[in-house]
C-alpha cells in the first residue's frame, strides 16, 4: 500500500513533529509511516485525513497509478506484467 503522507504533509508546510503531535504519536512514527516501514492503524486514518485536510482516499496512491508524486515512495510502485518470466527473459 503506497501512502502519500509525506507529500500531503509537505503541501501544508507541516513538519513531522507537528503531524506527530496532532496525531498523538512521535516524530519517529511519522517517519516510519512516510518510509512505509510501518503504516498507520486503520482507526487512525480518519484523524490523519482530517489533519492533512483530505478525504481518506487521498491518503493512498491508486493501485493502477504508476506516476510517482513528490514525496511518494516511487521505488515501491510496480507494474504487473502479463507473464511470470523475469523481465530479462521476456520477448
Amino acid at each position: 500500500m503506497i501512502m502519500r503522507i509525506k507529500a500531503l504533509r509537505m503541501e501544508l508546510g507541516m513538519d513531522q513533529v507537528s503531524l506527530g503531535t496532532q496525531m498523538g504519536v512521535g516524530q519517529s512514527t511519522v517517519s516510519m509511516w512516510e518510509s512505509e516501514a510501518a503504516l498507520p492503524k486503520v482507526r487512525q486514518l480518519p484523524k490523519l485525513a482530517d489533519v492533512l485536510q483530505v478525504p481518506i482516499g487521498e491518503l493512498f496512491v491508486p493501485y493502477n497509478d504508476t506516476t510517482p508524486r513528490e514525496g511518494d515512495s516511487p521505488c515501491q510502485i510496480t507494474t504487473e506484467t502479463s507473464t511470470k518470466q523475469p523481465v530479462s527473459q521476456q520477448v
